[in-house]
């Protein structure tokens, strides 16, 4: 079985840091050893030496690709839709996305008839549908469940097809990808992956989902970037002061909040904007060790926050919206649009001049008409801080989801060789198509989307004509990654480990 995997360094360079050998959790000693019995051909376009049936087919597939040298940039943010972002881009609140439409390609990106986000955003880094990669949904009953109907957060081993993530290391191309849906545990590849788990997040608090190991690859990563998690108990209030203008009393709620409660905006906005800032804060990190040929950055938080406040934004789509409530809550949704397009000024400044950049979202967003209702505070008590709990428990909180999703996403592309001044039209479907096409990498026939070669200059189609192959799967498997294991096979995995010299 062939998996692309990191280089040996990494996992030499976490020991020379002084990580004890015997404390290190299984999870690092299965990556090792994963690691150690990679062959070289994954890393590299070299034709493997052994003859074995696996690296006959890797060696098979390498010759199927023409890698162009170009770097991708993949930008996710979830929900976005040019209903919000084409007014801040006519009053130039959006410089950044401004000039990456000056120079390339816009356009609107069809969503899946159930926009359900670990869904979409899987079927973006796999070209496959939902029915074929196996995400379905935010939750999944597992077999043995005590009452045969408790449901845990999806995982990486739910995932059924490969993802660029795992297609591109063969070919010799690094990925890197933060904040991904499903990505936990994080799988062994050629590069980093920083788990949907590594912050807390909304759905991490509402359903049980382990946050202890297989956070990151490599695994040390974990550990080396824990300071940069933005903690909701320590929200950073200067941020949100400048999104959004809150009342002293919206403000205690605010604070109080110690746990995230289902459509209750103060609560999904403080949760998924401190869960996107641990992201953005832990890809610029990596960026700056080197840019990855392949890098995905996922920012969350536009989704929750349209769907709890969406009223105070578009208030004449509703009645009874208090006018000085939207006058001052209705800047939030426009506000995090511009610290995303300041994010990717920043991002943009780490990555190389030449990179192509997409920015794409999952789906849209409207008005639904129905605006959130009050409920007695005390129900939800446990979610707020004790000593408040009791003077919050004597008023309300307000509930509901007053925007709701559309099909129609973005797409922005810029950079190498993207057309400048095209109007672009695709599905969700066909970005894993159109990355794999600018690297010069096999398309699969399996995948259901297309290349957007109308997006594409004609010379480059024709110094780089798009090559196909049937199906990925058969030179690479996927490859899961096992939870659990007894003792025995936790020292068996160090005494291997000891063999091969990376431990004492």
């Amino acid at each position: 079985m062939m998996r692309p995997m990191q280089s040996v360094p990494s996992i030499a360079a976490g020991r020379a840091r002084g990580q004890p050998a015997r404390s290190r959790r299984l999870a690092s000693l299965l990556g090792a050893i994963l690691l150690a019995s990679m062959t070289r051909a994954a890393a590299s376009p070299e034709p493997p030496a052994a003859e074995s049936p696996q690296s006959k087919a890797l060696a098979e597939l390498v010759t199927k690709g023409s890698p162009t040298g170009i770097k991708i940039v993949l930008i996710g943010i979830d929900g976005a839709t040019f209903k919000v972002l084409d007014p801040l881009l006519a009053s130039g609140r959006l410089p950044q996305l401004q000039a990456l439409i000056v120079r390339g390609a816009k356009g609107v990106l069809k969503s899946l008839p159930q926009p359900l986000s670990p869904a979409v955003w899987t079927t973006v880094v796999t070209g496959q549908e939902p029915s074929v990669h196996g995400i379905r949904d935010f939750l999944v009953v597992r077999p043995g469940a005590p009452d045969g109907k408790t449901a845990e957060l999806v995982t990486s081993n739910d995932r059924r097809s490969l993802a660029l993530w795992n297609l591109v290391g063969p070919f010799g191309k690094s990925a890197g990808f933060a904040g991904w849906w499903a990505t936990w545990p994080a799988e062994p590849i050629k590069g980093w992956i920083l788990s949907d788990r590594v912050a807390r997040s909304r759905f991490t608090e509402w359903h049980p989902g382990d946050r202890t190991h297989f956070l990151t690859f490599p695994r040390n990563l974990a550990s080396d970037l824990r300071p940069l998690v933005v903690d909701p108990a320590r929200p950073p209030l200067d941020e949100f002061r400048e999104l959004m203008e809150m009342t002293p009393q919206e403000m205690d709620e605010f604070l109080a909040l110690k746990k995230p409660i289902f459509a209750h905006g103060p609560s999904v906005f403080k949760f998924s904007y401190c869960e996107q800032r641990t992201y953005e804060e832990m890809a610029l990190k990596m960026l700056a060790q080197g840019q990855p040929d392949l890098t995905g950055v996922y920012l969350v938080a536009n989704d929750p926050v349209s769907h709890t406040f969406w009223h105070y934004y578009e208030p004449d789509k509703f009645q009874g919206v208090p006018p000085d409530a939207a006058r001052r809550l209705g800047r939030l949704i426009p506000n995090l649009s511009v610290h995303n397009d300041r994010y990717l000024a920043r991002l943009l400044k780490a990555v190389s001049k030449d990179s192509v950049v997409m920015v794409v979202s999952d789906h849209g967003f409207e008005a639904s008409g129905r605006l959130p209702q009050p409920r007695p505070a005390g129900e939800y008590a446990e979610a707020f801080e004790q000593e408040r709990a009791e003077a919050l428990a004597k008023g309300t909180v307000t509930l509901g989801q007053p925007g709701q999703h559309t099909l129609d996403g973005i797409f922005i592309a810029a950079g190498g060789p993207i057309r400048k001044g095209v109007a672009a039209s695709g599905s969700v479907l066909d970005i894993a198509p159109t990355i794999l096409a600018l690297m010069g990498l096999p398309v699969p026939s399996d995948m259901k989307g297309r290349v957007l070669t109308e997006v594409l200059e004609p010379d480059f189609l024709a110094r780089h004509p798009v090559r196909s192959i049937p199906s990925y799967q058969a030179y690479l498997r996927r490859q899961t990654i096992p939870l659990t294991a007894r003792p025995e096979e936790e020292q068996e995995k160090l005494e291997m480990l000891r063999s091969l010299g990376y431990i004492r």
